[in-house]
């Protein structure tokens, strides 16, 4: 259904729908909370030291006093903090939620001078000193409205490790939820009545897991196209990393994969520049190109041929293959050396590359097959694909029929 929508930096206000959507897009706006001994007992109050959201660390802070750097807005909020032993800024670890230095991110309250929500974290579980981030009344975050208490909560969330979901990420998030619960729940794509062999979200590298699981639940038959990211750098070491978790995420997302399969592949760069249908130009995942190349290989030949080379991997529905920039959000296009191709396929991830007298093409037919066979080829595992299929059809007359010599 079409959504409606308006982009403002103030909050919505009216008869607001029950569970309404609302991206806070405030990046100055930030309402801290601290854990302090009250009486001989731990309590929360709003933040005694001073808070600044600037581009350049304050002058003359007292100990413990907050910055939060506005020039790294991926990174939102790469928050410090004042220690005035070592008269230093100390960078503060998101993922900390237990140490006096750490954070904690919740819905608290409304505003700064509301009282605190009765769901608000209990303050005797966190030492003294420990701040609290209130997602209510700070802004860069994804709000839901809840008619019931007439108060906007936060919809994001955290990732795993307790950080919080913020800015981009933090849209990503509500959507990729939203899409995962789709894929759990949707019996209809899992019926007998519809057949596919061809999975894909583009954009999503998040939902490869999910789709893995369709499929599985749909007997391994179809074949899933993985995104990489696509604000993943041409660097050798940047795409290692990502293929092989190095950040040690525990769910697939834009720092690291985690997992494998017979039956998924995954492409770099992680975006390409084609043409939609008005005439602009527009920079799209790499599955948009791979879908049209799946397809056009199975047109020209059948799905256990391998869909690379320069007679069916020729990319047609694009003029160029990069990455968006995570500082400016501006696409860079990529021109794949020898090396770096080299390093893609080492790591089963099958390149796009630009050749010489033949325009872009891709140069690779891995799957993400845990261990070195032949069904670590795209062409295999998609023949295995079509054999579950076929195997299962042929075998629908025999059912219920007596043992006997004729069957």
């Amino acid at each position: 259904a079409d959504l409606s929508y308006e982009p403002n930096t103030a909050t919505p206000v009216g008869d607001t729908p029950d569970n309404r959507y609302w991206y806070d897009s405030r990046t100055t706006t930030v309402d801290l909370l601290e854990v302090y001994d009250n009486a001989g007992s731990n309590a929360w109050r709003t933040f005694a030291g001073a808070t600044t959201v600037a581009s350049a660390a304050p002058t003359g802070p007292s100990h413990g006093d907050v910055w939060i750097d506005s020039t790294d807005l991926d990174n939102y909020p790469k928050m410090y903090r004042w220690n005035s032993s070592t008269s230093a800024w100390a960078l503060t670890d998101k993922a900390d939620q237990t140490s006096a230095l750490g954070v904690v991110w919740d819905d608290f309250r409304k505003t700064s001078a509301s009282a605190l929500q009765s769901t608000a974290p209990n303050p005797a579980s966190y030492p003294i000193g420990i701040l609290g981030w209130n997602f209510m009344a700070s802004g860069y975050n994804v709000k839901q409205y809840d008619l019931a208490t007439t108060a906007w909560t936060n919809a994001s969330g955290t990732t795993s490790d307790g950080s919080p979901c913020m800015g981009r990420f933090a849209q990503k998030k509500v959507i990729t939820t939203a899409m995962a619960a789709a894929l759990s729940s949707n019996e209809d794509i899992r019926s007998n009545a519809i057949h596919f062999n061809l999975i894909a979200a583009p954009g999503f590298e998040d939902l490869i897991d999910e789709m893995k699981t369709l499929n599985v639940d749909r007997k391994e038959t179809a074949f899933v196209i993985g995104d990489t990211p696509m604000r993943l750098k041409n660097s050798g070491t940047d795409i290692t990393s990502w293929i092989t978790n190095g950040a040690n995420v525990t769910e697939n997302s834009e720092a690291g994969l985690v997992t494998t399969g017979t039956y998924i592949g995954v492409w770099y760069p992680g975006a390409a520049m084609t043409t939609n249908t008005d005439g602009t130009s527009v920079v799209v995942p790499m599955s948009h190109v791979i879908l049209r190349t799946m397809a056009y290989n199975d047109q020209v030949a059948y799905q256990w041929f391998a869909p690379a080379g320069f007679s069916r991997g020729v990319v047609q529905n694009a003029t160029s293959v990069g990455y968006i920039d995570k500082t400016t959000g501006e696409y860079n296009s990529v021109i794949m050396s020898q090396g770096l191709r080299d390093t893609s396929y080492v790591n089963k991830i099958n390149p796009v590359a630009y050749m010489p007298n033949k325009g872009l093409a891709v140069y690779g037919q891995k799957t993400l097959h845990p261990a070195a066979s032949a069904l670590d080829r795209i062409n295999v595992a998609r023949l295995v694909n079509y054999l579950r299929k076929q195997f299962d059809e042929m075998a629908q007359p025999f059912l219920f029929e007596p043992n006997d010599a004729s069957t």
